[in-house]
């Protein structure tokens, strides 16, 4: 047991200063909080104080501002011009800094028409012109509510009737997406710490550093502490994954975004994510052990594990489907399968209320599978340990998981023995 957690240790330290795990870990988050304060200080900077920023001049060609009202909050900001042309004399010698025409046919079209030198008009500058037409408009109208409740329009809180959770119209094109991306960036980070086994069973092989491993520990308590090691390695991960997001959330909510408005993680997705990625990462690890004890090379290893991975992306191939009918038959059906089961059944907790028989079969399908592979890949790994010089033969392999085989390992000394697995 010593040696075991001996192992695990040293997978888990020194994976942890990889710069592929680094990146991976850290990279990706930090890479999503730079574009959240991005968007956020972006949001900001679109922010100016009004009340000096200039004279605004409009043109009335629509006939419509006949009151001649001044905005509510700023009451110098608006100047009234006869004409385009005065108007742009006007701009044109920085006695104002933009101006607004409404064209004869605003009252069929809506349409403002904005002029300014200025690489980028501010936000609320948008604001106050709608608030500015909409006084003129509302003179002598005795209204219920606020000309600012007028101008907000309508807020449309939309709510699944089958799990209760709501979110804002502008927040809901992220509320679709971010389980999808959540469990991409889950599934990833399971499959690239079970390929970390991989890679460093292949590079133990052709060092021969194996040979002294196995002097010292047996291959069941070298399997297992890898596994260990790097299980801890992936958690490590979706902790900071799990962090950056609701940090993330917080602060683009903090801050009024509205399309983080209502956008939140269900508790039921966290809580599976866990599960799935715990499940997953030991299935994958154990194939891959498999896979990376019988590999001649580094690079035949990764062109077999490969087509072991690609299944997992196969539920991006129906994201249509699983964005109009989450409970469909296609989704239902991949969420049995045990490669495209974990990111299945993500996506669709995410979307929707899945029925708990299904989840709790999908995990039963998932962790017999996994039972097999740790059962096949001890298989595998013991077998192909101290093979050398043959190259990945599947018939072979069959042979060992299912019946007896032989092997032939050639030590430093070059002396060749057998042994029965």
């Amino acid at each position: 047991m010593n040696k075991m957690l001996l192992v695990a240790k040293y997978e888990y330290l020194y994976n942890l200063k990889r710069p592929a795990f680094l990146f991976a870990a850290f990279g990706t988050p930090i890479f999503f909080v730079i574009i959240m304060a991005v968007v956020t200080l972006a949001s900001a900077g679109t922010e100016v104080d009004l009340a000096t920023y200039g004279p605004v001049g409009y043109v009335d060609q629509a006939d419509v501002l006949t009151t001649g009202q001044a905005h509510p909050d700023y009451p110098a900001l608006f100047q009234s011009f006869e004409s385009i042309e005065s108007a742009r004399t006007a701009l044109d010698d920085e006695a104002i800094i933009a101006y607004i025409e409404l064209p004869a046919t605003y009252l069929s079209t809506g349409r403002v028409n904005l002029y300014t030198y200025q690489s980028s008009v501010p936000e609320n500058l948008t604001a106050a012109i709608e608030l500015f037409l909409l006084t003129n408009f509302t003179t002598g109208i005795e209204l219920p509510f606020t000309l600012e409740r007028l101008q907000e329009g309508v807020d449309i809180r939309v709510q699944t009737v089958d799990d209760g959770r709501t979110s804002t119209q502008g927040g809901l094109f992220v509320t679709l997406f971010l389980p999808v991306i959540f469990a991409f960036l889950l599934i990833t980070a399971s499959l690239t710490n079970s390929g970390f086994l991989m890679s460093g069973l292949v590079q133990e092989r052709t060092n021969r550093v194996i040979e002294i491993l196995v002097t010292s520990v047996t291959p069941l308590q070298l399997l297992a502490g890898k596994i260990i090691g790097l299980g801890l390695l992936g958690l490590t991960q979706v902790v900071i994954l799990l962090g950056t997001t609701y940090l993330g959330l917080a602060l683009g909510q903090s801050q009024n975004l509205e399309f983080l408005q209502g956008v939140n993680l269900p508790p039921a997705l966290i809580a599976l994510a866990l599960i799935y990625f715990l499940v997953t990462f030991f299935f994958m690890a154990a194939l891959l052990a498999g896979i990376g004890a019988v590999s001649s090379s580094e690079q035949e290893s990764r062109q077999i594990s490969g087509f072991l991975t690609i299944p997992f992306m196969i539920p991006y191939l129906f994201f249509i489907t699983f964005i109009t009918e989450p409970n469909g038959t296609v989704p239902t059906i991949l969420s049995l399968i045990p490669f495209t089961a974990p990111m299945s059944v993500l996506i669709r907790v995410g979307l929707t209320d899945v029925p708990a028989w299904q989840i709790g079969l999908s995990l039963l399908i998932l962790v017999l599978t996994t039972v097999f592979s740790v059962w096949a890949g001890s298989k595998m790994f013991r077998w192909g340990l101290l093979l050398y010089g043959k190259k990945f033969d599947l018939r072979e392999v069959v042979r060992v998981i299912f019946g007896r085989a032989r092997m032939e390992t050639s030590t430093p000394q070059n002396i060749t023995s057998q042994e029965s697995v």
